[in-house]
């Protein structure tokens, strides 16, 4: 039987528990751009958290949706992605993250 994408509607895809540091917050900041003169998201003290970090710890969702086997994740197109931050996100902490199809 041939799976096809549309098989997989509403599948969950599980949760991960993702934990993170000050180096990983500054690496990706400096990864996007921010400058040195930029000390709240380049430097440990006052460390400030870019929101999109957070997007960073749900490509786990891709890889698994892949691995399912009905699509290439390296010839498709991201082509949306949405985030609300209610509030600012620590310097280090650990965030879990669920997957739905």
């Amino acid at each position: 039987m041939t799976m096809h994408i549309a098989d997989l509607s509403g599948a969950d895809l599980g949760t991960r528990v993702h934990r993170y540091d000050e180096r990983d917050v500054l690496l990706y900041a400096i990864a996007v751009g921010a400058s040195a003169d930029q000390l709240d998201l380049v430097y440990e003290r006052n460390l400030r958290v870019l929101p999109t970090f957070v997007l960073t710890l749900g490509l786990w969702a891709v890889e698994a949706a892949g691995a399912l086997g009905v699509y290439d994740p390296a010839v498709t197109l991201h082509a949306a992605q949405e985030l609300v931050a209610h509030r600012p996100l620590p310097a280090s902490g650990a965030v879990e993250t669920a997957a739905r199809i």
